[in-house]
Order: structure tokens, then sequence, then C-alpha cells
């Protein structure tokens, strides 16, 4: 039976049936009788520190002090860097005699380098990187929305803070670099990351960066609409285009009220925000500041909840900060994909984020760098053309099916461990 060592810096229960990414990923690979899965992640409500059974896993939990969500950056970076040796601690203390035949991290942080370094040195294991996050190369300073130009204040508010911290940003290319040289298998999200993970790590063999797309298990399209959901939310006879997950530094939160404000003159549109992250705020902010009577703002709902108030929407939006210079790939799509939700998404130049996720699922339409007229164009068109906005939404829900469930990644994830 072979061994697997998941190092994680967010694991909920997994005992219970709250998902999440990287949950939902290790119980698929967890129901073969060929793997045992031992996972290292953060201590939870309970307080509870050491090994125990969740599930069928054994997860060593570790005490740490709170680090995601609207937190002070450098508070979060401090308690970032301190988790490496408190992992270490544990790992020593708990797993130090055992053997696992492959240690698996997801990025982002890349902070973690000396943990995997001492489970990969001591088991003598193969290492498989989750590429999902590229510090620090992400980020082009150069760019700034010219809308922005007369507004500092909203805009201080928005930018990321790696381009203004130069130690930071040399320690984050320093753990990073150091994460790829130990990388057996380095998984990332599209071939055009793919190519530019080559760019930024040209001595990784070509054999060892492999495609490991986003995935999704949770709530799929039922074709129905829940009427008492559409009463609470006040949504009855609305086109409802969805903002839901994360909000932060990367969501390029003045897409949003651009398009909000474009549009505030038809009437039975809303834009309906879900979720949470260090740049609600500044959204609120802005929406107020505009007036913007057609956004309204929900709270972090539970997933199974935001699920359902995603099946009402007409049409699931996607913003990436233009600033990034990586071929990001938002895993939100594929839970519109799942609902059969058309997409529409703004996001930066140079990715093949729209070819690989949009054009060939045929499931949305995109705009690319600021390109703002592109995107009302875009907007306008799903809202004039019902019948097409349907049919490419079911289009994407059946690409799902075949290339986005769990399992189906869960397999390639499989063939590429067995050919390892």
């Amino acid at each position: 039976m072979r061994s697997l060592l998941f190092v994680s810096i967010d694991m909920p229960f997994l005992g219970s049936d709250i998902g999440g990414l990287y949950s939902d990923l290790l119980c698929c690979l967890n129901i073969s009788d060929k793997i045992s899965i031992t996972i290292i992640a953060p201590s939870l409500s309970d307080g509870f520190q050491g090994v125990r059974r969740e599930g069928g896993f054994r997860v060593l939990r570790v005490a740490l002090r709170q680090f995601i969500g609207n937190i002070p950056f450098w508070k979060k970076g401090i308690r970032i860097l301190t988790m490496s040796r408190k992992y270490i601690l544990a790992y020593q203390k708990h797993l130090s005699n055992e053997r696992f035949d492959v240690v698996m991290m997801a990025t982002p942080p890349s902070s973690l380098y000396d943990v995997v370094k001492l489970a990969k040195k001591r088991s003598g294991a193969k290492f498989y990187l989750i590429l999902r996050d590229i510090h620090p190369e992400c980020l082009d300073r150069k760019k700034i929305p010219e809308r922005f130009a007369k507004r500092p204040d909203v805009y201080d508010e928005c930018k990321r803070p790696y381009g203004v911290n130069f130690l930071v940003e040399k320690l984050l290319y320093f753990q990073s670099q150091s994460l790829y040289k130990l990388a057996d298998w380095v998984g990332c999200m599209s071939p055009g990351n793919q190519r530019y993970f080559k760019t930024i790590a040209p001595y990784v063999d070509d054999d060892k960066i492999v495609l490991l797309p986003n995935w999704y298990k949770g709530r799929e399209s039922s074709g129905n609409r829940n009427d008492k959901l559409l009463e609470k939310y006040d949504l009855r006879g609305k086109f409802v285009a969805i903002f839901g997950g994360t909000i932060g530094e990367a969501q390029a939160v003045w897409n949003i009220t651009t398009l909000a404000k474009h549009n505030l003159g038809k009437k039975d549109v809303v834009f309906l925000i879900v979720g949470r992250g260090s740049k609600r705020g500044v959204l609120e902010d802005m929406a107020r500041k505009d007036n913007l009577t057609n956004m309204r703002f929900s709270n972090y709902l539970p997933r199974e909840d935001y699920e359902q108030l995603l099946e009402l929407a007409d049409l699931g939006l996607i913003s990436i900060d233009e600033k990034y210079k990586v071929p990001t790939c938002p895993s939100k799509i594929i839970g519109y994909m799942a609902l059969a939700k058309p997409v529409l998404a703004m996001f930066n130049k140079g990715s093949d984020y729209g070819e690989f996720y949009i054009d060939q699922p045929g499931c949305g339409l995109y705009s690319t760098d600021l390109d703002h007229q592109k995107m009302f164009e875009n907007f306008d068109w799903f809202y004039n053309h019902p019948n097409e906005r349907k049919a490419m939404g079911m289009a994407g829900y059946r690409y799902y099916k075949r290339h986005f469930t769990v399992d189906a990644v869960c397999e390639v994830l499989n063939r590429q461990l067995n050919n390892g």
C-alpha cells in the first residue's frame, strides 16, 4: 500500500460533511485501498493538538494562530513564516519514524518548504507540488487602473502588498524556488500555466511539469429554480449576475463596480455579491460611493446554501487583477459549470484562462486587461440572448462532467503518481 503525507494550511474536520477543494480530492484518493493518507493541518476550533482519526484519515493537528481572513498583512506574514517551525516540531514529535512514498502540498504558501524538505529527506519520498499560486512573479507593478488615478484612497486599498515590500518579495522568491527544486511533479492548472512555470524554473525537467486542472465536488445543476429563495432574496423577475467566493486582492473589485455602474439603467439587473475576504469592505465602499443600488451583498454562506443561491443566477462573474503576469485560473468557474451557469470573465492579458476554461468548454465570454468596453458588450449579449445564454451554461456543464469533476481529476492524479 502506498502512503501519502499531505501538508495543508487549511483543512476542515474530515469526519464531517463539510467539503473543501483539497479535502474533496483527498477523500476521492482515499477511496482506493491502495493508498493510506496522513495529513498535517492546523488545529480546529476544538483546540485539539496531536494525532487523531478523522473519517478515514490520520490527521496531525498543529496549534497555530489565525492567519486566514481579514488580518493585517504584516501580522499574517509573521504567522505564516512561523508556521513552518511549528509544523517541523509537530512532525518530529509524531511522525519522525514514519515512511511516506509521496509528500503532497499545494501553494500558497511556499513558506512550508522546510517541512516538505524534512519529510522528503526522512522518508525518501517523492514530492508532488500542486501549483495553485505563483509568488512573487505574479505581479506587474507598472500597471495601475486609470479609473483610480483620481481616487488614490480606493486604489491604495486595492493594490497587492508584494509590490511594495522588497524583503517580502525576495523571501517569497527564495522559498518558492527552493520548493520547485524539491518537486518531482509540479501540477499546473492549464497549459499556459505549465509554459509560464518553465520560464521561472527552467531547471525543472519538462516531464515533471504536469497538467492538473481545477476540480469541483458539490451541488450540480437540477434545472429547477427555488421559488422560496427567489422570494427571500427578492430576485423574482430579475437578471441576476453573481460574484461568489473569495473577495481578496486578486479579484480586481473595480471590474465589478464598473460593470454595475454601466448597468444602472437596467432596472431588472441585480449584481449579487456572496462571499468574504480582505477586499469585501473596499467593494462595499465603492458601491456606496457610486450609489450602486443594483449591487446586493450577502454574508458568507455554507457551501450548500451558496450553491442553491448560485443556481438561481443567470450569469457567473469572474474577475482577476490585470496586474497579474501569471496565467491565473480561478477555481470558481468549475462551480459555475457544475450548476450550468454561463460565465462572464475579466482577467489579465497573456493568460490562457479564456482558451482552456472558457473557449474549449464553450461556456462563456471574456475580456482582458481592463478592456471595459468589451466587458460591457459581453454583458449586454448575455442579457439580450437568454436561449444562447442557457445553451452556454449547458455546454459548460457537459464539459465539467467529462473533465473537471473531482473523480475525473483524481484519475489524472493517480495516473501521474503511478507513472512517476
